[in-house]
């Protein structure tokens, strides 16, 4: 499995360079397509240079989509958050299906993605400058990469589809794309466990 994605991973890889074809010709890429870009490149060791290049570029991406983003209304949170506190099985159906509830959960998704690649450039800013640190590191590195894979859940595209978003935030949420990115973390996790070994 070290040596790549395999035969699936290959056709995902070029799929996706297929989508972003004309997106690497462009003097101004935009932060989702700089992510894409880097996930879709199939690369042969994630070292940490690696590794907290693409973090950087989730920073920027997750900066980018939170703020394109609509949010809800003071009134609007507060009804989310009552129906969320309901035992009714309609109520909770209800609000899964509204579009107050997509926005209110795109939010706190990226606002964690915002918060985690953050800790993440901090981490490895600090434990940079600390002898012997190289384990402790790692295993918080890999653990943020896996928490960040967990919130590119395919399943995205489904609260965006309720809300009004641009065409180009929406793509922000493809489910190849989000596929993609999240073998990406997952592959740099295990490569930030693999420098202990």
């Amino acid at each position: 499995m070290r040596s790549g994605l395999g035969s699936v991973g290959a056709f995902l890889l070029m799929g996706l360079a297929t989508i972003n074809g004309s997106a690497a010709q462009s003097a101004k890429v935009p932060a989702r397509d700089d992510v894409f870009n880097f996930a879709g490149t199939q690369q042969s060791e994630y070292t940490a240079d690696l590794r907290e290049k693409f973090i950087g570029s989730l920073v920027t991406y997750c900066q980018a989509v939170f703020e394109s983003l609509p949010t809800n209304t003071p009134a609007e949170d507060a009804w989310v958050v009552s129906e969320e506190n309901t035992r009714d099985a309609a109520k909770i159906q209800r609000l899964w299906k509204s579009k107050e509830y997509s926005r209110s959960y795109l939010k706190a998704i990226f606002s964690q993605c915002k918060d985690t690649t953050a800790m993440l450039i901090e981490l490895i800013q600090y434990f940079s400058k600390k002898p012997n640190s190289s384990e402790q590191l790692s295993r918080l590195e890999a653990n943020g990469l896996i928490k960040l894979a967990l919130n590119f859940d395919v399943f995205l595209d489904d609260y965006s589809s309720n809300i009004e978003i641009t065409k180009d935030v929406r793509s922000s949420f493809d489910e190849f794309r989000l596929h993609v990115i999240r073998i990406c973390l997952l592959r740099a996790a295990r490569s930030s466990l693999d420098d202990v070994h």
